[in-house]
């Protein structure tokens, strides 16, 4: 009898530990239905990369695994799907996916660009044999789009620009210096 309960109270215990193993998995899992199970594992290897990488790092022949990743999943996603990842909170998985709609033309992105104004992150950029870190915006500004840092004249091509009002407060936000005393 006493072994029937341990085995009773054994069960038990199993049964709520599977539970709540399977509750916890929902809420940390945070999957996307609007993202294809892909693109979701090519987005996990980016975050697990961390770092935004030049086809090749220092003076490796071979394109780097953190550059194919990201290659494919620009390739790979559609651009509803880049539009939610741009919203990640991993800040590289966020310039990989704004740097995807970019490339594609995709016609809403100072609406992407305005979010980043406001988020105070930064991604490491590994170009070459250089590792740098700069922050968000200015990766999506500068490397992405193209604009200069020093020279306002220096643009992309018309059709890739975004408004004069919005490139007037990035550059106030990203050349603003150290705050006045």
């Amino acid at each position: 009898m006493q072994k029937r309960a341990h085995a009773v109270i054994l069960i038990l215990f199993l049964l709520a530990g599977a539970g709540w193993s399977c509750s916890s998995q929902k809420q940390s899992g945070k999957s996307d239905p609007a993202i294809s199970p892909n693109t979701s594992e090519l987005a996990q290897r980016i975050k697990r990369d961390n770092f935004i990488s030049s086809e090749n790092i220092g003076r490796d022949s071979q394109s780097s695994p953190a550059y194919k990743n990201a290659k494919q999943l620009k390739d790979a996603a559609s651009l509803g799907e880049l539009r939610l990842l741009t919203d990640d909170d991993n800040a590289v998985l966020s310039a990989v996916a704004f740097e995807g709609l970019f490339e594609r033309g995709y016609d809403q992105i100072d609406e992407v660009l305005v979010k980043y104004i406001e988020r105070d992150e930064s991604v490491q950029v590994i170009s070459g044999d250089v590792l740098r870190e700069i922050s968000l915006l200015h990766y999506a500004f500068e490397k992405v789009m193209g604009y200069r840092v020093n020279d306002p004249s220096l643009k992309p091509e018309a059709s890739k620009q975004i408004s004069p009002n919005l490139e007037q407060i990035i550059r106030s936000k990203l050349y603003a210096g150290p705050p006045k005393q």
